[in-house]
């Protein structure tokens, strides 16, 4: 599992940091228009199963967030 955040809105990624940290998960910061090569990076060596993103539509758009769901692990 990751956690995905804002890296413009950090009381996104302050508020959600508790949920990560009692999963054991790591916060992956992105823009709102796009995911950063090092975050992509990551999430092709996490293989997540489940990708939690914190922040509204205003703050991750619907673009980014559909394109990490191909990140996404298949059981």
């Amino acid at each position: 599992m990751v956690y995905v955040a804002s890296g413009a809105v950090f009381p996104d990624a302050l508020s959600g940091s508790a949920g990560a940290i009692a999963d054991k998960a790591p916060v992956l910061l992105v823009t709102r228009d796009s995911i950063p090569a090092s975050v992509v990076a990551q999430l092709q060596r996490l293989k997540p199963y489940r990708i939690v993103v914190l922040g509204g539509t205003n703050t991750i758009s619907d673009t980014v967030r559909d394109a990490l769901d191909k990140y996404l692990a298949t059981p």
